[in-house]
């Protein structure tokens, strides 16, 4: 971006108009503000893969993951695919800052039911340390209602309380999504974010 003869608050004021969400994750300061803003670009990045959908029907889960990946990056946060951490976590995203580290991992998954999500949940947070911010379950939705599908995992996990479920899940900000808690290994009550990503394809076999 050139702003030749122009200054900070120039560039601020069009950084807030053209992408504010990556405003407000440089200048977060504490966690939840790190969070809010990275449910925006969150966001953002599902309803991007979701407006190109009919050219991803042949990825797999980790190329899709790979896509969303490219759709998140931005300046001063990393997001890397199959880092290792207890095991190959699908995404790391990580955020350096004032001295601050802020870490996020994910596991992906092409919707399969339930047990399939479930088994997600168990893997992901077998994967943290307890040191991240939250989990985070990324649904790639191929099939239709899917809302209607979120919504059966969602009772089901409340039914059930997988992994040390403590009570009831929560909604969450991005549409379809939801929040579950659990107690890790480590003492303290993990949050995971999970989210779903519209890939339905009307006339697919599906």
């Amino acid at each position: 971006m050139s702003l030749e003869g122009g200054t900070l608050f120039d560039l601020t004021d069009q950084l807030r108009q053209q992408s504010p969400e990556h405003l407000d994750l440089f200048a977060s300061l504490s966690d939840d503000q790190f969070q809010l803003a990275f449910d925006a670009l969150l966001n953002k990045a599902l309803s991007g893969l979701e407006e190109i959908k009919k050219g991803l029907q042949s990825l797999d889960e980790p190329t899709l993951s790979g896509v969303l990946r490219l759709a998140m990056l931005t300046p001063g946060l990393s997001v890397s695919l199959e880092q290792y951490s207890n095991g190959h976590a699908d995404l790391t995203v990580e955020s350096y800052r004032l001295g601050m580290a802020r870490r996020i991992l994910g596991e992906a998954k092409i919707h399969d039911g339930p047990k399939y999500h479930i088994d997600g949940v168990k893997q992901l947070l077998g994967y943290m340390t307890g040191r991240e911010l939250r989990g985070l379950m990324v649904v790639y939705m191929r099939k239709a209602s899917g809302s209607v599908l979120m919504k059966k995992v969602r009772d089901t996990m409340d039914d059930e309380k997988p992994a040390d479920q403590q009570g009831l899940t929560t909604s969450h900000a991005i549409r379809w999504a939801f929040d579950s808690s659990h107690l890790h290994s480590c003492g303290d009550n993990i949050r995971i974010s999970h989210v779903a990503c519209n890939l339905y394809v009307d006339g697919s076999s599906t």
